[in-house]
């Protein structure tokens, strides 16, 4: 059987770094098959060199499993980040708990899981999975704390207990998930490969339809990475309007099924607004939301530098 020979540089910040390696079979894609070596090389080590990247001993199964697993999908579908964070569960019959998960992005998904998957299967079975262009992630921040009893008012309740190094990811069937990191840097690491992996599945997408009601018509509603937002008659296909991603100027909602669309008529030169109702109204603010993003980072000149 076919061996790889990872070298490793192996430092604990007091001794002089020293080499060792791992040697993974070909057949080697999860985690199951390194475990017996990981060991060798994590234990009581606190910074790893591996191929000049630096990351914790996870990170060394980490990288395992995206440079051996990753030929085996198409470029679409590939895995750009996996890591450990707390999931925190609430419920009404108890306290709220923090749960250990194991958070992937592979392609234009999410996948959350209670062990590292093992084989390709369990990609399948894993405890939830949702669209990336249909969930927003957001770093919540810490405040100061309010200097008068006024300020209380204005300071933003936005973690849920003591712990910090938080992200909420809202997703439009599920409600939020409210994940707990270990430092600053992991969320961050997690927020540039999601914005990335976002992009790249609008741009993959390319467009997405919903089924609206426009002045008590039934009507489709597209978002199109190319020509924008276009509103058609469901029967007769006519296009009732349609304007740029850039001619967007604001939007809201009442939370339930309705949408006001502001948008600047440069022929007019004026604003207007489009109202529409939709049965599935967060998933539509969510994927208008990613479509944004990606349109914005076709705009950036270092959105290809991201890493």
């Amino acid at each position: 059987m076919e061996e790889k020979r990872f070298a490793v540089t192996v430092s604990d910040g007091k001794q002089a770094p020293r080499v060792t390696s791992l040697n993974i079979t070909a057949d080697s894609l999860f985690l199951s098959e390194v475990a017996e070596a990981v060991p060798l090389v994590t234990n009581k080590v606190r910074t790893v060199k591996l191929r000049r990247n630096r990351v914790t001993g996870l990170g060394i199964i980490i990288i395992i499993i995206i440079m051996d697993s990753n030929r085996l999908f198409l470029s679409s579908d590939q895995i750009s980040y996996v890591g450990w964070y707390g999931l925190r569960e609430a419920s009404e019959a108890r306290l709220p708990t923090w749960l250990r998960r194991f958070v992937a992005l592979k392609g234009a998904e999410l996948f959350v899981f209670q062990s590292p998957p093992q084989s390709s299967r369990d990609w399948v079975r894993c405890d939830a999975r949702y669209s990336l262009y249909e969930c927003v992630l957001r770093i919540l921040h810490v405040s100061a704390p309010p200097s008068t009893a006024a300020d209380v008012s204005l300071q933003p309740q936005q973690y849920l207990d003591e712990r910090q190094f938080c992200i909420l990811i809202s997703t439009a069937d599920a409600g939020n998930l409210y994940l707990g990191g270990e430092t600053r840097e992991q969320l961050e690491e997690l927020q540039r490969h999601w914005f990335r992996a976002t992009c790249h599945a609008v741009l993959n997408l390319k467009k997405r339809s919903f089924g609206c009601t426009f002045e008590g018509s039934i009507v489709v509603l597209t978002l199109d990475v190319a020509e924008g937002v276009t509103l058609q008659d469901n029967r007769s296909s006519k296009e009732l309007w349609k304007f740029r991603f850039s001619q967007l100027k604001g939007s809201a909602d009442d939370g339930n099924s309705m949408l006001k669309l502001h948008f600047h008529n440069e022929e007019a030169g004026a604003n207007e607004t489009k109202e529409l109702f939709c049965q599935h109204l967060p998933s539509l603010l969510h994927t208008l939301h990613a479509f944004l993003t990606a349109k914005l980072a076709l705009l950036d000149p270092e959105y290809e530098a991201i890493e």
